[in-house]
């Protein structure tokens, strides 16, 4: 009876909510980057606010914290099956980093400035002592945070709203949007929007890997990869 009272609250949470919980991760964003040019309010306000505080809120007002918490890192499911999930990640976060890599070469040779790419991340805070930890934490913390946000919280969620490929679509649609802002000011309109494409398409095969294995391990390494991938580039080429 419990867990079905448990059930019927993340059952009863109007989908506009979640709508919202997704939006204003995009403001977060917005506000950090294009109103004050901060990489440490972005992160305050995305990465502690959004991605890990509100999350953390739910699960205790539902009142399964620690269950919520055991189900995310998959420690309930077979080892069998977890070694078969995080096998999964590996494979997928080896081939992300090569595409992005080349991906990311593809992009300088279309004459995309390195130049505006380093002036406009140091307006954001970033300095030549700090770029390093910028990439470990970008590499790392950030990979986490967003696994357990958009293919943890929200995707969850979705899922007693309606079915997983409507799910994975809507999810990534807003992982991805402000993933575009970011693309865009960076690389460009051109170069932004297809970036943010991709990551559109990495979100959705992210839904159906999450959902598939039940853990955030898989996903959780194949998006490391990936953010690992996107920082050596920017190491290399641009900071």
């Amino acid at each position: 009876m419990l867990h079905t009272n448990k059930a019927d609250k993340r059952r009863r949470q109007p989908l506009l909510m979640l709508i919202c919980y997704s939006c204003f991760a995009t403001l977060t964003i917005f506000y950090g980057l294009v109103e004050r040019h901060s990489l440490f309010i972005t992160f305050i306000g995305f990465h502690l606010v959004t991605c890990l505080i509100i999350p953390i809120f739910h699960a205790y007002w539902e009142g399964n914290l620690a269950i919520k918490w055991r189900e995310a890192w998959g420690l309930h499911r077979q080892q069998e099956r977890k070694l078969k999930g995080i096998w999964w990640g590996i494979i997928s976060g080896v081939l992300l980093f090569i595409l992005i890599c080349l991906g990311f070469y593809i992009l300088l040779w279309t004459g995309v400035s390195t130049e505006w790419m380093r002036n406009k991340l140091f307006s954001w805070g970033l300095t030549e002592e700090t770029k390093w930890w910028f990439a470990l934490y970008m590499t790392i913390g950030n990979s986490l945070f967003e696994e357990m946000l958009w293919r943890g919280f929200l995707l969850e969620r979705l899922l007693y709203k309606m079915q997983l490929f409507k799910a994975a679509l809507l999810s990534s649609f807003f992982y991805s949007l402000y993933h575009c802002i970011i693309g865009v000011t960076l690389f460009g309109i051109k170069a932004g929007l297809v970036a943010t494409f991709l990551v559109f398409m990495t979100g959705v095969f992210w839904a159906w890997l999450r959902r598939r294995y039940q853990s955030i391990y898989p996903t959780w390494i194949s998006h490391l990869f990936a953010d690992w991938a996107l920082m050596y580039t920017m190491l290399r080429n641009v900071l």
